[in-house]
């Protein structure tokens, strides 16, 4: 009896508790908190939609704006069984459904105390993972060090995109969901994992004011991937429309891999993917279950060998009009950011490589074709005679990890910073060199909170965890134009 009290006194407790959650009228639906960490003070609303599921007639098309819930609903985030958009498995395994293509949320974390008006800069974070997996629910993801750091109050936000394109090699090569572009296709609209991130950040200047964010305080961050997308917002359109919508950006190991693609190789590899989902036109592949498209997707990892062929990010002569670095040294780029930062790693390139074990010229030869694979015979010469200098003292093993660091990474975040540098005194790069210093072996630290994130055990130098924490949050916590840490 006793104990059957006790189990009826816990419910009431707990029902309480998510009961006094806060509540957020977004409009189309009204959102609760998901829970309140009492040890952090953050109240976690998860899940939130920001766009509609982009199924059936929205597969591959562009995000659009959510659907008003039904009157009186209260969501909050827990009624999704995944939000995880499909990943780049090869092969699909079971544990491939546990994503849903029903995944356009993002989560918002807001302290204690901090209520509509009060207008605190707003942290968003693009995640990584080489446009092919990653989730806002990554198990690093968890920005408790950063609000402790920050010295004052902050709303964080974590977003996710469309993906599922797969590496082949080094190449980014296949992935429907959020790069498919066949071209002439006018149903199908190019690049929509970029156009996912946009919505996102439509969202957060649309309705971040309710949580009591401020909309003209927006700093993005993003790692690898997320960086690129940083990247290829702030080259939207040529700089002639639609401005970003953030105002501070800083972009760690921006990814991308600057070739147009091969556009009647990617028209046939589309064809190819319909037939391998079992279908015979678009319409059919719309209709397609989710498991059909990943096992179709899988197959064109395996067998799509073809240099600059795949479904990536692509020129696309709007959103993406070139190539971003041609579009930031031709000064066709948006200008209205107030600060930026951009970082690499000191040894990018040994991602691929971890070790110099069997390391060869032919190697270099076969990764200098295969990133950049439209360059010509004496483009590729200039290259070799560049990083192959007899002078040198670095190993093959150096010059073969400083070629793909530099083509897929260090380039894109120099010729950021150079663009913004020239423009006003509001552009900074760092080295981030505890080693081993491969691309990636940031982002803990960047996360890092003392014991509280799973992913703190992965850090392997306790002395310099502070410095990226200060690094991220120094454009809205500090007052000086530049700091040393």
């Amino acid at each position: 009896m006793k104990f059957a009290l006790l189990l009826l006194l816990l419910a009431r407790s707990v029902a309480s508790l998510v009961t006094n959650l806060p509540i957020i009228d977004l409009g189309y639906v009204r959102q609760r908190a998901t829970e309140y960490n009492t040890t952090s003070g953050l109240y976690i609303y998860r899940n939130v939609r920001y766009a509609r599921p982009p199924t059936g007639e929205l597969r591959f098309r562009k995000p659009q704006p959510p659907l008003p819930e039904s009157a009186g609903t209260i969501s909050d985030g827990s009624q999704y069984k995944s939000t995880i958009c499909p990943q780049a498995v090869s092969p699909p395994t079971p544990s491939a459904n546990g994503f849903s293509e029903d995944c356009l949320f993002l989560d918002v974390y807001v302290p204690s105390g901090v209520n509509s008006g009060d207008d605190v800069p707003v942290l968003a974070w693009i995640y990584g993972g080489g446009y092919t997996t990653g989730s806002k629910d990554d198990i690093y993801v968890n920005p408790v060090g950063l609000f402790r750091t920050a010295q004052k109050p902050m709303i964080f936000v974590a977003l996710n995109y469309r993906i599922t394109r797969t590496l082949s090699s080094l190449l980014e090569r296949v992935g429907a969901f959020g790069w498919a572009s066949p071209p002439g296709e006018k149903t199908v609209d190019p690049n929509v994992g970029l156009h996912d991130a946009r919505a996102a950040l439509q969202w957060i200047k649309d309705y971040i004011h309710k949580f009591g964010g401020n909309s003209a305080d927006v700093t993005v961050f993003g790692e690898s991937a997320g960086g690129g997308i940083i990247m290829h917002s702030i080259t939207a359109y040529g700089g002639t429309r639609d401005p970003p919508l953030f105002q501070k950006a800083i972009l760690q190991s921006p990814a991308f891999i600057p070739t147009k693609g091969n556009l009647q190789a990617r028209d046939e590899e589309f064809k190819a993917f319909i037939a391998k989902a079992n279908c015979s036109d678009l319409a059919c592949l719309r209709r397609a279950p989710t498991q059909a498209l990943m096992q179709a997707n899988s197959f064109l990892t395996r067998h799509a060998a073809t240099a600059g062929v795949g479904f990536s990010v692509v020129v696309d002569g709007d959103f993406v009009p070139d190539l971003p670095a041609k579009l930031l040294l031709e000064g066709r780029y948006h200008k209205s950011l107030t600060s930026v930062i951009t970082a690499n790693n000191q040894h990018e390139g040994g991602y691929f490589f971890p070790t110099s074990t069997g390391v060869t010229i032919a190697d270099f030869n076969s990764f200098l074709s295969t990133l950049v694979p439209n360059m010509t015979s004496a483009g590729q010469d200039a290259v070799r005679a560049l990083y192959l200098d007899p002078a040198s003292h670095e190993s093959i093993w150096e010059r073969t990890t400083s070629l793909i660091a530099d083509v897929e990474f260090d380039c894109n975040a120099q010729v950021v910073a150079s663009s913004y540098a020239a423009l006003r005194d509001n552009a900074f790069r760092y080295i981030f060199s505890v080693p081993p210093a491969k691309h990636g072996d940031d982002v803990p630290y960047s996360f890092y909170s003392n014991g509280d994130n799973p992913t703190d055990v992965l850090v392997v130098n306790t002395s310099v965890t502070s410095v990226l924490p200060h690094i991220i949050t120094s454009l809205w916590r500090s007052t000086g134009r530049s700091k040393t840490y």
